[in-house]
């Protein structure tokens, strides 16, 4: 919905010619991980698989979590959504190549935190520590006219 409404303000522009800012706030990455109907489930167990209000246990070094069967395989759900996002980023791209506005067009993609699965003790979801699992985000930058070289940049922890 958001890349469609966008490229709808973008076909309706009455100055084309103009330069133009566009911040996208795609949310799908966000708990509760539910691809939307038409989403390919590529990691783990389709969420169907899972009902009957069971719960399951999650848990690190002797700590324990007991969450309902809707959040159970929340890692997995969450890859569904992240490879979900890719895809529609990577139509969107496609299609701001198809009408040249790439040519003159700055693409920035970055997120504003990760997400943790009980990696660390007591640690799920975000918004409670500096883990890398919630401070590590990509940054990708898309020059006008495309990259003449790719430059992936390692961060190492101390």
């Amino acid at each position: 919905m958001i890349s469609r409404e966008f490229l709808d303000w973008l076909s309706e522009r009455p100055r084309p010619d103009r330069p133009f800012f566009a911040f996208l706030n795609f949310y799908d990455a966000h708990h509760p991980y539910q691809l939307p109907a038409t989403g390919i489930h590529r990691f783990g167990v389709a969420r169907a698989a899972i009902v009957n209000g069971r719960s399951f246990v999650i848990g690190r070094d002797r700590k324990t979590r007991a969450i309902p069967a809707a959040d159970c395989l929340c890692s997995d759900s969450y890859d569904d959504c992240v490879a979900g996002l890719d895809e529609q980023l990577g139509q969107l791209i496609d299609e701001l190549e198809r009408r040249a506005v790439l040519e003159r067009t700055w693409v920035i993609v970055t997120a504003d935190h990760g997400e943790s699965f009980g990696e660390h003790p007591g640690v799920f979801l975000h918004g409670a520590t500096l883990y890398q699992t919630e401070s590590h985000v990509p940054l990708v930058i898309i020059p006008p006219g495309g990259a003449s070289s790719r430059k992936v940049v390692t961060v190492r922890s101390a």
